[in-house]
């Protein structure tokens, strides 16, 4: 059962899927996936298990993205890279089927805080350059580097803008085209996470509980597109993205918060005094008593209980201090 803290933070997880399709906090999309592995693997769920429910939320991002920047992009890009997108996600179902969860959750880390690195250098790396148009062959190598990486942690967003920055787009065209390539890449995996078994009824009931904070989330993305910075939320994004890509790689828990302690075992023995006299015939039978031994002294607390009771009385030369005969560990 997953606890409200790990409900918390896949929430937070999905909110930023329709955030960053409302095209604020660049990027941002790169986050949702470590977030969701750190909350259902705290559940005991493998990493699988979030790439396979979050697969139908993006693609139901995907709609409200498209909605907003419909025919404002450019095909040919599209037609560059579908080829190396189809190999890349054969190449990368194939790669799941051979991690285990804990090299999975390396790969997963390792690829948020390379995100992390390319954000912060882009915009040296691409200052300069002169506008190109992409070849045939950089189509089908930006394909399968996307296609792979898709697969593994919905997290191709660093090589398509690799892709499409040099082009010098305009900003509106730039993100029409990188949406309808995201989408296009999202409805091939389908099909391949569908048939391995990554997308199940449990994943789409899953899916279903967070489907509404997509549309919340694309309101709340324009609404911060026109309140408060991008550069300052961002910072803490790319914070938040550097911890979690660490938790993942490292496997030490940065977020032990998220799960709950378990509940200790009760300790407790039950208890059947006597009273005997002093030829060590029983007198009087004490009815069951259960005891915790953690809270006092155990013979202690089976005399004051003794002395509670209303027993008849008895000559201090006919009877011992009242002692357990029977100690069953429950």
């Amino acid at each position: 059962m997953t606890s409200y803290s790990e409900h918390a933070l896949a929430s937070i997880a999905v909110l930023f899927i329709g955030i960053s399709k409302a095209g604020f906090g660049g990027g941002l999309g790169m986050l949702t996936t470590p977030l969701c592995v750190l909350a259902f693997g705290a559940s005991g769920h493998p990493p699988t298990f979030a790439i396979g429910t979050l697969l139908p939320l993006l693609c139901a991002g995907d709609v409200f993205s498209l909605f907003h920047f419909w025919r404002k992009w450019r095909m040919e890009n599209l037609i560059l890279l579908l080829p190396g997108v189809f190999l890349g996600v054969i190449l990368g179902i194939q790669g799941l089927a051979r991690f285990s969860a804990p090299q999975l959750n390396i790969v997963i880390g390792s690829l948020a805080i390379a995100f992390l690195l390319f954000q912060l250098a882009k915009e040296r790396l691409f200052r300069n350059a002169a506008a190109s148009r992409p070849t045939r062959t950089e189509g089908v190598v930006f394909g399968i580097a996307a296609g792979v990486t898709s697969t593994f942690a919905h997290g191709a967003g660093p090589l398509m803008t690799m892709f499409l920055i040099p082009q010098k787009m305009p900003k509106e065209i730039y993100m029409g085209t990188m949406i309808l390539v995201f989408t296009c890449i999202n409805w091939v995996k389908m099909p391949f996470f569908i048939w391995k078994g990554i997308i199940t009824l449990e994943t789409l009931r899953t899916g279903a509980l967070y489907l509404i904070l997509i549309p919340i989330g694309v309101r709340l993305g324009v609404a911060l597109n026109r309140t408060i910075s991008e550069k300052a939320f961002v910072r803490w994004v790319y914070i938040l993205t550097f911890l979690a890509g660490m938790q993942l790689v490292t496997g030490f828990n940065l977020f032990s918060w998220m799960k709950p302690k378990p509940a200790q075992p009760r300790a407790s023995l039950v208890v059947r005094p006597v009273l005997l006299n002093p030829h060590g015939r029983e007198v009087v039978r004490v009815p069951e008593r259960e005891i915790v031994p953690q809270q006092a002294n155990l013979d202690a607390r089976s005399t004051t209980w003794l002395a509670s009771l209303d027993l008849p009385r008895l000559a201090d030369a006919d009877c011992q201090t009242a002692r357990p005969l029977d100690r069953i560990a429950k």
